[in-house]
């Protein structure tokens, strides 16, 4: 099979494949270079220019150019628009009659034609096939996804997002997102979201938000929120996934609590009190001063031997809760057995924190009733208001428990400063 490769002139080529790259750069869906396409262009009119001078005629040769196009341009007047391009081809060329470069460029560029159209339907079904499977998975994911605009305004999102929120799908749409945030939690989020990805222009952020609801308690999202860039002039958005935490954090709460939190009384423990104790010694002036009256009850193991651990255990809740009565405005703790310590906040002095002792003692001066028992109880209570400003926590409550042994060693039932002669009062209470 004898062929002749008369080949177009190579700046003809090269001028002719910029002509078409003009005329085809707004269709292209895959990012590409421009000098990059210009040369597999030219590539492509001189196989074409080879396809019109060959013998014998191959027309196959247009599908094949076609489908090498369409893979880089994706609009359907590709086909259109390369036919006006390349209808300036036979000019260049010598070898044969215009009359016979023309019959064969027409069948050229009707197989070039079906060449395009086979490769942008194939694309087409198989970005129908993408968009189903995407919109599938979008609509029936677990986590909750969301795009928006730079400003945080929602442009589709799916039904995890608005159950997340605790609100109807319809009300998401068109919603800004700090919208559905509590307010405590708004400007932080803002803040976050265009100083660390909007400004920047990329990045990624996570953040646990509360979102407040029409009814019930707020909840509980843990959000990722990254900025993509468009491109090919399409705008920058924020895709944000995000995830419902709010049993994890009403756990963590309640785990919390129970760390800080006497189970028998209710009241907070030594952690809570160590821990108030600290904040107050960070955040005192130098002269600033903080109550404390460690209180222990008297004889409380006759009870127990008496009674049972039962009855102790209640008679306990019981002296917690007048002690909790009388000690209105201020941190009331079980440190655990028959031990309780009063904090009296600063500013303070020896007199208000003395007032607070005398104020517990006589909420348990009435007896108790426990299981059909007459109870009477007493407590020895050690009293110290030193300055607060860089204390130590072990260091106020020792003090403060060395006031008790003094009171307890000198007459039950009664206070003593820590440094001071205890007080006595005329009678004391004993189980």
């Amino acid at each position: 099979m004898q062929g002749r490769h008369t080949v177009i002139d190579a700046d003809e080529a090269s001028a002719l494949a910029q002509q078409w790259w003009e005329a085809l750069a707004d269709t292209r869906f895959v990012p590409t270079v421009g000098e990059h396409r210009v040369r597999v262009l030219t590539m492509l009119v001189q196989r074409l220019a080879i396809a019109l001078d060959d013998d014998p005629f191959d027309a196959e040769v247009g599908a094949a150019v076609g489908r090498a196009v369409a893979a880089y341009f994706t609009l359907p007047s590709v086909a259109t628009r390369s036919a006006r391009v390349l209808a300036l081809l036979p000019d260049k060329l010598h070898g044969r009659s215009e009359r016979e470069y023309r019959i064969r460029l027409a069948e050229l560029l009707g197989t070039f034609g079906d060449g395009c159209a086979a490769t942008l339907q194939q694309r087409a079904d198989a970005l129908r096939d993408s968009e189903i499977w995407f919109r599938v998975v979008f609509d029936n994911a677990p986590v909750a996804i969301a795009v928006s605009d730079t400003v945080g305004r929602i442009l589709v999102a799916n039904t995890a997002l608005a159950v997340m929120l605790g609100v109807p799908e319809d009300h998401i749409r068109g919603a800004r997102v700090d919208d559905f945030v509590h307010p405590d939690d708004r400007a932080d989020l803002q803040a976050r979201i265009r100083h660390q990805l909007v400004v920047p222009g990329h990045g990624s952020l996570r953040q646990e938000v509360r979102f407040q609801t029409d009814h019930g308690p707020d909840r509980w999202g843990s959000l990722a929120v990254t900025f993509v860039a468009g491109g090919d002039g399409q705008h920058d958005y924020l895709l944000t996934v995000g995830e419902d935490i709010t049993e994890r954090h009403r756990l963590q709460l309640e785990l919390h609590h129970q760390a800080r939190h006497d189970p028998l009384t209710g009241l907070p423990n030594r952690l809570s009190l160590r821990e108030t104790l600290a904040d107050l010694a960070a955040e005192a002036g130098p002269q600033d001063r903080v109550g404390l009256c460690f209180l222990d009850l008297d004889d409380f193991k006759v009870v127990n031997d008496r009674y049972g651990h039962g009855v102790g255990d209640r008679l306990l809740a019981a002296v917690a809760a007048r002690l909790a009565g009388a000690h209105v405005g201020g941190l009331l703790t079980r440190l655990g057995g028959d031990e309780f310590v009063a904090v009296i906040p600063a500013p303070t002095t020896d007199d208000d924190t003395i007032a607070v002792a005398e104020n517990l003692l006589r909420a348990l001066a009435a007896p108790f009733t426990i299981d059909g028992h007459r109870l009477r109880i007493s407590a020895s209570v050690g009293v110290s208001a030193p300055r607060v400003a860089g204390a130590e926590p072990a260091h106020l409550i020792d003090v403060a428990d060395r006031g008790m042994y003094r009171a307890k060693s000198a007459q039950p039932g009664t206070w003593a400063l820590a440094h001071h002669p205890p007080h006595t009062r005329n009678e004391s209470s004993r189980p």
